[in-house]
């Protein structure tokens, strides 16, 4: 086992840099504690709990490794381990299906729209029961699509800044107005007088001309980050409660409510079943 680690450690600088991620999983992966569980590679902490609402704790083990790029380069390192039948990744799919960039592992799973917080918030029932929690009623009947277009602009400007590689730092700037919707204009101008980023302004030049030609059409849920929508939400809530609450507090009630019966039917719970009846692995109870 401590040479398989060391292979893995020393293969190449890519796998070096990624070395901590790709050791701790292959240690899981070889311990008494995971055997015959099948170990799943996640973002971060909140998609640990949503995941781990799905599947059975005593069917499998989740280890967040931080970020996308560590997803992937952990699957990347050990599938050629005879590890394959064992390990799953679940990565956000960010701006990659709109990119189209493709992934040529079978145990490499991305969700269905930008990430894990779209995935449980694009039903009607997790917003509703978020609103109720907070105000005791349904949400409005159209907060979804009035979120979507008040994030539109910086879901744009997030999108050529992935795509072509900008590096413009996305600070959590408030541009919230009064009556809970956010202030695109105002909140651009803000982006670009920070330190990180005074150096980046104005927009390039071509950006307009490149927003106008995907806009038609576009499928918001692939573009807007799950982060923005859910601090978008808090202050709608906020606005109309005023009490003691956080964006944290948010958050977890998104996880928290999101229907079992609901993830089962996306395409992620769909083609995670695929590849488990494929490798004759059990995920979860038959009467959960």
């Amino acid at each position: 086992m401590a040479n398989s680690i060391q292979i893995a450690l020393t293969k190449g600088n890519e796998n070096e840099k990624y070395g901590k991620y790709i050791s701790a999983v292959l240690l899981m992966l070889n311990t008494h504690a995971t055997s015959g569980k099948v170990v799943f590679v996640v973002e971060g902490c909140s998609d640990k709990r949503l995941y781990g609402k799905m599947y059975d704790e005593d069917k499998i083990v989740i280890y967040p490794v931080n970020n996308c790029r560590h997803t992937v380069k952990v699957i990347k390192a050990l599938n050629g381990k005879g590890y394959s039948n064992r390990l799953l990744g679940i990565k956000d799919a960010d701006f990659d299906r709109v990119n189209n960039v493709v992934y040529s592992y079978e145990n490499l799973f991305i969700t269905d729209y930008h990430d894990a917080e779209i995935l449980a918030l694009e039903n009607g029932v997790t917003i509703n029961s978020v609103w109720r929690k907070y105000l005791g009623t349904n949400a409005p009947v159209n907060i979804k699509n009035d979120i979507y277009n008040d994030l539109l602009e910086l879901s744009m400007l997030k999108w050529y800044n992935n795509s072509n590689h900008c590096n413009i730092v996305f600070n959590k700037i408030g541009a919230f107005t009064e009556n809970g919707t956010f202030d695109s204009g105002a909140y651009v101008t803000n982006l670009f007088s920070v330190p990180e980023n005074s150096s980046k302004q104005p927009l390039p030049k071509d950006y307009d001309l490149w927003k106008t030609g995907r806009i038609a059409g576009l499928d918001k849920r692939q573009i807007t980050n799950g982060h923005d929508f859910v601090e978008l939400l808090f202050h709608k809530v906020w606005r109309l409660k005023r009490g003691n609450m956080t964006i944290k507090d948010v958050a977890r009630r998104i996880v928290d409510c999101y229907p079992l019966e609901i993830y089962r039917k996306t395409g992620l719970s769909l083609a995670i079943d695929g590849w488990a009846r494929k490798n004759g692995v059990v995920l979860r109870n038959t009467d959960k």
